[in-house]
């Protein structure tokens, strides 16, 4: 009895040995194959059913069979020469005896349920057949889907150009040319390892961008080979249909994800590098508002759906039968007139986008704007809030690069009112009358968030130190330093950096000492 407990127990122990040993190999490796030749393995729903039970790369089989390259790829297409089958169906290669569907498609008589099992675009054909000892291609580069979407002649059923041009039409993107090179900063001075960079520069990085809800981007790059810019992948998810086009987004949100300001919450106090602000200008959001000014938004952002695929992707799908004519997917991403005749009868193609003087009219607001932002002579001129917050919006609009297309009214509206309440200190003057004595005033509003108004009065000329101090007597802003002229004077307070409660604001001029008490509240 106590023999047979122990080989019991060594079976038991041989047992878990092996299954260790098991979890220990590759997942690749433990892929069945037949041989030294390259197998496709057939119907993904039987052959790579571990796919089908869970999350992450284990669950990417049930979303797959929604897509068009199971669906669509052979099914309800009339295929007239074996040339159709090497983008409609896999393993088809002359060349190798590779269990596809050539292997059933090219004996006589032909094996149709063989066939049935190869038919449409099935996992391998992008991941490629298995091969003893080397793993499965995951890579996102855009030349897996050149070959089947290209701008090539497919014979017997499409003239030149009438394929689905995807790849062709991307290649001649920025999207494509947005990748890294091998030296650190790149061509366009992107940074491989940066989780900024990274999430909208490639497509490793946007994936994870793509899930993320916070405006400024952070991500873990993984790949950041030259290979990899923002590829097919990055946008449209192989493995599910749940949007149009296979998109990883909505079509409304899927531009947006990196077309944005990217700016923190204090942009407007640090000088944060804006980038791209496209789409929080189309939807007239994002800007630094200045008090009792209005916003107001242009007809795009109400009667624009989708709105940058309708403008920037013109779409001449790929169609079967006669007339035959070129596909284009719009994926270099243009601007298309065709887009504004649509809704504007009097659009002058001639004239390309300056409808109605639209970028003529903002692009002179805007050189007016810079024109005031370099009267800035030193480094207290551009570190003050007046020069920061007309800069803002200045970059704001830049980055934008419609020249005020995009959303004319709110363009004008932060140009115009940055414009207005430019001053290099914040500080103004009020009326002409002189004070006959020095006077600091409550500030208003208070208690506030973010900003508040601190006037006083100076009944001479004088030196003028106007500073907040926290509790502990720690200052933290200087509002005003150096001379002014005699009169009423005002400065805006901006507190988005501190905490809530109390502070205290001095004013020092000439022999004249006063502190008062602000709360700031969140």
């Amino acid at each position: 009895m106590k023999g047979h407990i122990i080989c019991l127990a060594r079976t038991i122990t041989l047992l878990a040995l092996c299954l260790v040993a098991v979890l220990a190999i590759p997942a690749s490796a433990q892929h069945y194959s037949q041989g030294t030749e390259p197998v496709y393995k057939g119907a993904p729903s039987a052959n790579c059913a571990c796919h089908d039970s869970t999350t992450g790369r284990l669950g990417k089989l049930p979303g797959y069979l929604t897509t068009n390259h199971w669906i669509r790829a052979y099914d309800g297409v009339t295929f007239t020469v074996p040339g159709c089958f090497q983008c409609h169906v896999t393993g088809w290669d002359t060349s190798a005896a590779n269990g596809g569907f050539d292997d059933y498609y090219l004996v006589v008589p032909r094996n149709t349920t063989g066939m049935a099992e190869m038919k449409s675009v099935l996992c391998e054909a992008c991941h490629k057949p298995y091969t003893a000892g080397t793993g499965y291609d995951t890579s996102m580069a855009a030349t897996k889907c050149q070959s089947c979407h290209g701008n090539a002649l497919c014979l017997g059923c499409h003239p030149p150009g009438d394929r689905n041009p995807t790849f062709d039409n991307w290649i001649l993107s920025k999207h494509a040319v947005s990748k890294y090179t091998s030296i650190p900063g790149g061509a366009f001075g992107f940074i491989p390892s940066d989780s900024n960079c990274a999430a909208c520069h490639t497509a490793n990085g946007f994936v994870q961008w793509s899930k993320q809800t916070r405006i400024d981007p952070r991500v873990s790059p993984s790949d950041t080979s030259i290979s990899v810019g923002i590829t097919c992948a990055a946008c449209h998810d192989p493995h599910n249909n749940t949007n149009k086009a296979q998109l990883r987004l909505p079509v409304d949100q899927i531009c947006t994800k990196c077309h944005n300001p990217e700016y923190d919450v204090d942009a407007v106090t640090v000088g944060w590098e804006i980038h791209h602000s496209t789409a929080y200008m189309f939807e007239g959001k994002g800007g630094y508002h200045y008090a009792g000014w209005t916003y107001n938004s242009s007809e795009h952002k109400l009667a624009i759906h989708e709105k940058c695929v309708r403008c920037h992707m013109k779409t001449i799908p790929y169609r079967v039968g006669l007339p035959l004519g070129l596909a284009y997917t719009g994926h270099k991403f243009e601007p298309r007139q065709e887009a504004c005749l649509e809704c504007h009868a009097d659009f002058d193609r001639l004239r390309v986008f300056d409808y109605r003087n639209t970028q003529t009219r903002c692009d002179s607001l805007a050189t007016a704007l810079a024109d005031l932002l370099a009267t800035a002579s030193n480094a207290q001129d551009s570190a003050s809030l007046g020069w920061l917050r007309a800069k803002f919006n200045y970059d704001f609009y830049e980055a934008d690069g419609s020249h005020g297309v995009h959303n004319t009214k709110y363009a004008e509206g932060l140009l115009q009112s940055s414009i207005a309440n430019f001053s290099l200190t914040q500080i103004k003057q009020q009326g002409s009358q002189i004070p006959m004595t020095y006077e600091l005033k409550q500030n208003y509003p208070n208690p506030f968030n973010p900003s508040t108004t601190i006037r006083y009065a100076l009944p001479t000329r004088s030196h003028v130190t106007l500073t907040v101090y926290n509790t502990l007597g720690q200052q933290v802003a200087t509002l005003v330093s150096g001379e002014q002229e005699a009169g009423f004077h005002e400065a805006v307070f901006d507190a988005s950096g501190l905490a809530s409660g109390v502070y205290l604001y001095r004013l020092t001029a000439g022999s004249y000492v006063e502190a008062l008490k602000l709360v700031v509240v969140r």
